[in-house]
């Protein structure tokens, strides 16, 4: 394989793992507000009355 080549598959390699890391942590907050608001969690301000 060509230099160039290999520079694209990396690069297009990197984009797909921000893209995968991107998606992971969008669906990690709404599993964490989705259990804050069951009252799965306790956050703080629910603690303190």
């Amino acid at each position: 394989m060509e230099l160039r080549a290999l520079n694209g598959l990396g690069l297009a390699l990197t984009e797909v793992l921000d893209l995968m890391e991107q998606q992971f942590i969008t669906a990690a907050q709404n599993d964490l507000m989705t259990r804050i608001a069951s009252g799965e969690i306790e956050t703080k301000e629910m603690t303190c009355h």
